[in-house]
């Protein structure tokens, strides 16, 4: 292992101040790192383990070789990690195809050596510890010794595999993962495949342990170590099967994760290289590696489940990361797999203390929606009222804890690699995001507000909530009926106009962003339903209002005004704007984020841009750098990403219901106009000021709701116009046939006439 992380060292930069450091004397950190770990082990962790696993040494001997298997891993990847900088420095220096050392530090390596001491500690002590205590007395020099044969067999296993690995990579005339001149190889490839290798090996172990002494069920890698930090109390757990097993798939899930990402790094690290940004060459493979990337990380949010499916699709609402991620991650929203009923069951029973018998007469056990945190099932009470009971996944505060740390630990990491892809404000965004979605209660709260902020408007409908049959892991509510609003055959189906219910929608969040300030966040298809009214009337169900963000007041405001100088397009107060919202000269885009047309744009209103205006935004936007998207994505308030995440969900479903996006952008202004009037009538103190700011609020509420009629009377009139000249059209054409038709016919005639007379 360490062999290889001398070659590494070779070229690298030794010097510190006026001396150089020989690359193979960073190996006694190794040995440093081993004298660390010693007291840390003896004096905090195994205490700690103690707790729980009721035993004096704190871990077994399998679960202490487990551990440090899991250490040893991370050694590697450190190392890969390490390998790709040194790599990219190469590249930025044009060392590529130089023999010499790339000035990055050879203290990088300290961290991969202090992992090989630790997992010495751990793996190493363990194993000797293992063949001392569980072999019979006359046998326990000869299994000692046994042991350090493995050491022997590891090194000779070492040396096949990278023999192995340079018959493979040298084929066909290569340099290879590992040439002479280390800036032309891949040793970082190595690296990973030792990492993976790794895992390997840490599952088989896991599998032998187990199978092979049932009563010493074995606590892997980080599963362990993660129970025995974030629990502090005396005995919140006992070591039982489930925990176990959800510590497992915790070093399962962020080990596939930490592959995933990792070939995404190097797929855009190598894939890129040496072609000029500015080129169509690096714009077709940029948008490949996109796709790539996107495919791969469907798999992982699809393998890990849970919240790496939710994650995805945060991710696929975001309309500010490539399209080649939105598009292939948004398929997540139907991807969630329902839990089996007796887990469910178990969950209903601990939360509402009782049978299900005694409250229910019935409980359907296949979901009616599932979800990646929750589903739902249907149920009817002993009043026989039908209700929707939402249940959350067992485990998922436990899961959470690992899967966000590793979340953030990726981020940084590619970040680190990536300086112009800077990603952690997303991560950031979801944490607070999930930490919200799993408070039942609060959803509950969410719900209750959402049904009195509309409770004069009869087309939304919000469930109502059953209190005493609601706890943090358990929702229940009224049950209601209805279709996605996203089922066109449905709405055909009902006589019900999609384009009707698209404006309806967009209404409904438009109030909800400029005037209530309250935000529905998860706004996908799923959670919005159609509900048939007779006729061709309807009303929209509103569910899951587990995220909800309350705007800041002065936030909403200031996007009321934001939007009333996108539509008036004055430049003056969106620059204005835009530096209160902390973007400073990007807020020349405000208007083509929400609008699709640009800040000097001629076109009409929802009309879109010219080919000419295409082209000259084409050109500008050709010059920003990921990075610098990344610093507006930073840049803006939360409230505003908010916003963004909800806006790019409506505009999706308002796409497939066939609708114009011309809809919301007049829905979004007459609520922001309405939102800044109903600010001032609220203020006043007194009969008479009140009385006054109403007829001002009123009045520059209708010049500017006149203002807004016109446009829609224009929009009905081009709409009117497009369809006369479409009728004017046929028209013409079927005129212009009849013509032809009565000339040759005429013809005809003619000569038949002349025939006759000139026989």
């Amino acid at each position: 292992m360490t062999t290889m992380f001398v070659e590494q060292g070779t070229v690298m930069d030794t010097k510190l101040g006026s001396f150089s450091i020989p690359p193979a004397s960073l190996s006694t950190f190794d040995t440093v790192s081993v004298i660390v770990w010693v007291p840390i082990y003896d004096r905090i962790l195994v205490p700690i383990a103690r707790k729980f696993t009721k035993k004096e040494r704190g871990f077994s001997e399998l679960q202490r070789m487990g551990i440090g298997l899991f250490v040893s891993m991370l050694a590697m990847a450190a190392a890969a990690i390490v390998e790709i900088r040194r790599l990219q420095i190469a590249e930025e220096y044009n060392l590529i195809h130089e023999k010499v050392a790339v000035p990055v530090s050879i203290f990088w390596q300290v961290p991969q050596y202090v992992l090989v001491g630790a997992a010495e500690i751990f793996t190493f002590i363990g194993q000797l510890e293992f063949f001392y205590d569980q072999s019979p007395d006359a046998m326990r020099s000869l299994c000692s010794a046994l042991s350090l044969v493995t050491t022997a067999l590891g090194n000779y296993l070492s040396s096949f595999i990278l023999t192995v690995v340079t018959y493979i990579t040298t084929k066909g005339g290569k340099p290879g993962w590992i040439p002479d001149n280390l800036n032309e190889g891949h040793l970082d490839y190595y690296f990973w495949l030792l990492a993976g290798l790794s895992f390997l090996n840490m599952l088989v172990y896991a599998y032998c342990a187990v199978r092979g002494k049932t009563p010493l069920l074995l606590l892997t890698a980080a599963g362990l170590t993660a129970l025995t930090l974030q629990q502090s109390n005396a005995d919140p757990f006992s070591l039982c099967p489930e925990v176990l097993r959800r510590g497992f798939h915790g070093v399962a899930r962020s080990s596939r994760a930490l592959y995933t990402i990792a070939l995404n790094v190097s797929d855009y690290k190598y894939a890129l290289r040496g072609l000029p940004l500015e080129s169509d060459e690096y714009r077709q493979k940029l948008s490949e590696v996109h796709l790539r990337s996107a495919k791969r990380i469907l798999e992982l949010c699809e393998a890990n489940k849970g919240f790496y499916v939710k994650a995805g699709q945060f991710i696929a609402s975001i309309r500010q990361v490539p399209k080649e991620y939105t598009s292939t991650l948004s398929s997540l929203q139907d991807k969630a797999v329902p839990c089996h009923f007796k887990a469910i069951r178990d969950v209903l029973v601990n939360n509402l203390g009782e049978d299900l018998s005694e409250i229910f007469l019935s409980v359907d056990e296949e979901p009616i929606a599932a979800a990646s945190i929750a589903q739902v099932h249907r149920a009817l009470l002993k009043d026989y009222q039908e209700v929707a009971i939402k249940v959350q996944y067992p485990g998922l505060e436990q899961q959470m804890g690992i899967d966000l740390a590793t979340m953030s630990l990726l981020s940084g990491f590619v970040a680190w690699i990536f300086p112009e892809y800077r990603f952690e404000w997303v991560v950031s965004d979801f944490k607070k995001t999930i930490s919200l979605e799993l408070d039942f209660v609060q959803e509950a709260k969410n719900c209750e507000r959402t049904s009195r902020n509309f409770r004069k408007n009869d087309m939304v409908k919000v469930p109502h909530v059953y209190w005493g049959l609601t706890t943090n892991q358990v929702l229940t509510m009224q049950f209601c009926k209805g279709n996605r609003v996203d089922d066109i055959e449905f709405l055909k189906e009902k006589g019900i106009n999609p384009i009707k219910v698209a404006k309806a929608l967009v209404e409904v969040f438009a109030e909800m962003i400029f005037v209530h300030g309250f935000l529905h966040g998860d706004p996908h298809p799923g959670n919005i339903l159609v509900c048939p009214e007779g006729g061709t009337a309807f009303s929209l169900v509103i569910l899951d209002h587990g995220i909800y963000k309350e705007l800041d007041d002065n936030f909403r405001l200031e996007f009321c005004e934001l939007w009333k100088a996108l539509i008036l397009q004055d430049q003056q107060k969106i620059f204005q704007l835009g530096e209160k919202f902390g973007v400073g000269m990007y807020s020349r885009y405000f208007p083509v984020i929400f609008t699709g047309r640009t800040i000097e744009s001629k076109s009409a209103l929802g009309r879109g841009m010219s080919a000419e205006e295409k082209r000259n935004l084409k050109q500008e936007l050709s010059f920003l750098k990921m990075e610098d998207i990344s610093v507006f994505m930073e840049s803006l308030p939360e409230d505003f990403l908010k916003i963004l995440r909800t806006d790019g969900l409506l505009r999706s479903i308002i796409s497939k219901l066939g609708a114009p996006q011309r809809i919301r952008i007049l829905a979004y202004m007459r609520s922001a106009v309405y939102g800044l009037n109903s600010k001032q009538i609220a203020e006043s103190d007194s009969v008479v000021k009140h009385a006054f700011s109403r007829i001002r609020a009123s009045l520059s509420y209708w010049q500017l709701r006149a203002f807004l009629e016109i446009l829609e009377l224009l929009s009905e009139m081009g709409v009117l116009t497009h369809l006369l000249m479409k009728e004017f059209r046929k028209m013409v054409f079927r005129l212009t046939l009849f013509l032809k038709f009565l000339l040759s016919e005429l013809v005809k005639f003619v000569d038949e006439r002349r025939e006759l007379s000139f026989p």
